[in-house]
C-alpha cells in the first residue's frame, strides 16, 4: 500500500482572471509534488452568419481540449454592421462533445426509431441600440477530445430585401482560454492515496481506460475512508466523477458530508480517455485528511475462447469464403471473439462474433461476419466490434443489415440497431436540402409537405402554358414564317419537358439529360425573341436579308449540335 500524504495551495489572484492563474505547489510527505497550471488561448476566424433554414446555415466551429484541461472558457463575440432600423436579435449557439450537434430549431419530427439527444445551446441578445454582444461561458472538467460550437440567426422568414441598401448582418467569432494542469497525481486500481485536503479542490485522474478492458461494460468505483479533520471523523468532501460535456448523466457528484466513509460510482466509464474525479471541501476554511482509492468492475464480456482453437473451423468459417477466384487469400485480418461450443463457467452476458477485416485497397475497407450469418436471440444482446484503424479516416462508412426471415424462430420478427456515440455513421445525412415542404434531419416531417395532387397540379399548369407557343406557330406558318415557326416550336418542345424535369417532388419526368433541356431551353428563348423583333421591325432589305441569313445559320448550327 502506497502512502502518501499531500496539502495543496492556491495562489489564484482575487480577481479570478484567466491570464493571471498562477502554479500550484504541493507538498507530499512522499517527495514535492509539483502540480502546474498553464494557460492557453485558441481563436477562430470571425465568420457571417445566416439565417436558419436547414443545418447547412449553421457556422460550425471546430476545438480540441486536451486531456490536462481542467477549466476551458469560451469567449464569444457578435458584431453587427451597419444596418438600417436593426432592433433586436438572437443568435443561438449551441456546444457538444465529440460530434457535431444534433439541434431542431424548427422543431421538426426526426425520423422513427431515432434516439436525439439534442446539444446544449444558449441565446445571445444583441440589442438595438449596441453594435456587440460578448459572452463568457465556462465548462468546469470539460470532457477532452473535440468540442464542436454551432452558430445561427432565427428562422429564416423568406422576406425580400432591396439590395443595395446596407443589411443587418452579424458576425460570429469564438475564441476559447484552457487552464491546464500538469503532473495530476494518477489514482491506480486497489492502490489507496493518502491525501490532506485544505482550501483547493483536490485534483486525480484514474488510469488510462483503454482497450480491450473498456470495450466491455463496467463499473468504477470510488471509496473515501479513514476522514479525519478538526471537527471529527466527519468527511466534509464533495466528491465529483468524470468529466462535463453538458449532457446528462456526464458527471457523478457525492457529498460525503457527515459520513466517515462514502463511495461514488461512475456506469460505463469513456473508453480510451483519462478519467478525472474531483474532491472539494464542502465547509470553507477547513482542512480534512483522507483515503482515496478506485476500483473497476467488469460486469459483462462475452465468453472465453477455448484453448484448443480448432484451426480447420476458422478456415472453413472465415478464410475460405474470402478466397477469390484466382485462389488468392486477400489482405484480411479477423478479431477472435464470442465461438460457438465454448465450454466457459462465467455467465454469459453478450454476444461477440468474429469480425472479418477485409482491406480491399488502400482506399476503402470492408467488415465481414464471420460465417455470413449473425445470430441475434432475445435473452442477451449480440456486440459486434469494428475496429477503424488511425488510417481509416473521411469518407462514407455504411453499414447494411439485412434480417433473413426465413431463420426466425420465436414470437419476434423485429431486430434493434444500436450504434455507439463515438461511431461516425451517428451523423445524421444534412448534405441535401428537402423539397417539396418536407422537413426535419432526414426530410421525414411532412407537416407542411405537399400532396401529389398538389405537386402534379402545379407541374401540369407549368408545361402546359408552353402551348401558348401554338397559336404563334399558326401565324406564322399561314404567313410563310417558317423558319421563325420552327423556333417557336423548338422552343416550345424543350420549354415544356424541361419544367416537367425541373420539378422537386415525385412528378418528374426527363426525356434527355438535364443540363441538355436547360441549354435548349434557354436558348430557344433568347432566339424567339430576337426573331420576333427582326420579323416585326421596318428594315431594309439589305438588312433584313442579312439577318435573316444570320438565323437561318444560327438555327441550322443548333439543331447540328443537339
Amino acid at each position: 500500500m502506497v502512502v502518501c500524504s499531500a496539502s495543496v495551495l492556491d495562489r489564484r489572484p482575487a480577481d479570478g482572471l484567466l491570464s493571471d492563474w498562477q502554479d500550484l505547489e504541493g507538498v507530499s510527505k512522499c517527495g514535492w509534488i509539483y502540480v502546474t497550471y498553464s494557460n492557453d488561448i485558441y481563436s477562430k476566424t470571425p465568420q457571417r452568419l445566416s439565417k436558419y433554414s436547414w443545418f447547412g446555415n449553421v457556422r460550425l466551429l471546430h476545438f480540441r481540449v486536451p486531456e490536462d484541461a481542467v477549466i476551458v472558457r469560451w469567449m464569444l463575440t457578435v458584431s453587427r454592421g451597419s444596418g438600417i432600423n436593426c432592433g433586436n436579435q438572437n443568435i443561438s449557439v449551441h456546444f457538444r462533445a465529440g460530434a457535431p450537434p444534433v439541434i431542431n430549431p424548427l422543431q421538426t419530427v426526426f425520423p422513427n426509431s431515432t434516439l436525439v439527444s439534442l446539444a446544449h445551446n444558449i441565446t445571445l441578445i444583441v440589442p438595438s441600440g449596441q453594435n456587440t454582444n460578448v459572452t463568457l461561458f465556462n465548462v468546469t472538467h470539460p470532457k477532452s477530445g473535440d468540442w464542436f460550437l454551432a452558430a445561427h440567426l432565427p428562422k429564416d422568414e423568406g422576406k425580400i430585401e432591396q439590395q443595395g441598401l446596407p443589411s443587418c448582418s452579424y458576425v460570429f467569432q469564438a475564441q476559447m482560454f484552457l487552464r491546464r494542469a500538469a503532473d495530476l497525481p494518477i489514482l491506480q486500481y486497489n492502490i489507496p492515496l493518502s491525501q490532506t485536503l485544505t482550501t483547493s479542490p483536490a485534483l486525480f485522474k484514474v488510469l488510462d481506460l483503454s482497450y480491450p478492458l473498456s470495450k466491455h461494460l463496467m463499473n468504477l468505483d470510488v471509496f473515501i475512508r479513514n476522514c479525519s479533520g478538526l471537527l471529527g471523523n466527519d468527511c466534509k468532501l464533495s466528491v465529483t466523477l468524470g468529466s462535463d460535456s453538458l449532457m446528462p448523466g456526464s458527471e457523478v457528484k457525492q457529498n460525503c458530508s457527515g459520513l466517515n466513509a462514502c463511495s461514488a460510482s461512475l456506469l460505463t466509464p469513456p473508453w480510451k480517455t483519462w478519467l478525472l474525479i474531483t474532491l472539494e471541501a464542502t465547509q470553507p476554511n477547513y482542512t480534512i485528511a483522507f483515503y482515496i482509492s478506485a476500483n473497476v468492475t467488469v460486469g459483462c464480456k462475452p465468453p472465453s475462447v477455448p484453448p484448443d482453437f480448432n484451426t480447420a473451423t476458422f478456415i472453413r468459417a472465415v478464410i475460405a469464403p474470402q478466397i477469390n477466384s484466382s485462389g488468392a487469400l486477400t489482405n484480411a485480418s479477423s478479431s477472435a471473439g464470442d465461438q460457438s461450443g465454448t465450454n466457459s463457467s462465467e455467465p454469459v452476458c453478450m454476444r461477440s462474433p468474429s469480425v472479418f477485416r477485409d482491406e480491399q485497397d488502400v482506399m476503402s475497407v470492408r467488415f465481414i461476419v464471420s460465417g455470413g450469418n449473425l445470430n441475434v436471440t432475445s435473452d442477451f444482446p449480440t456486440v459486434l466490434t469494428l475496429e477503424l484503424l488511425p488510417g481509416d479516416s473521411g469518407g462514407t462508412f455504411a453499414i447494411q443489415l439485412q434480417l433473413n426471415t426465413s431463420s426466425v424462430g420465436g414470437g419476434f420478427s423485429r431486430v434493434k440497431a444500436c450504434l455507439t456515440p463515438s461511431s461516425p455513421v451517428l451523423h445524421l445525412n444534412r448534405s441535401q436540402t428537402c423539397t417539396t415542404g418536407w422537413q426535419g434531419w432526414a426530410c421525414t416531417d411532412g407537416v407542411s409537405a405537399l400532396s401529389y395532387s398538389r405537386q402534379m397540379a402545379a407541374a401540369i399548369l407549368l408545361t402546359f402554358s408552353n402551348f401558348f407557343f401554338i397559336p404563334p406557330i399558326i401565324v406564322a406558318l399561314y404567313r410563310g414564317y417558317h423558319i421563325e415557326a420552327a423556333i417557336y416550336f423548338f422552343t416550345m418542345f424543350f420549354s415544356t419537358f424541361y419544367h416537367a424535369c425541373d420539378q422537386p417532388g415525385v412528378t418528374v419526368m426527363c426525356i434527355m439529360d438535364y443540363d441538355t433541356l436547360q441549354f435548349c431551353d434557354f436558348l430557344g428563348s433568347v432566339v424567339s425573341v430576337w426573331v420576333t423583333i427582326v420579323c416585326m421591325a421596318r428594315l431594309q432589305e439589305p438588312v433584313k436579308y442579312v439577318s435573316s441569313t444570320f438565323k437561318k445559320h444560327l438555327y441550322l448550327w443548333n439543331v447540328s449540335g443537339l
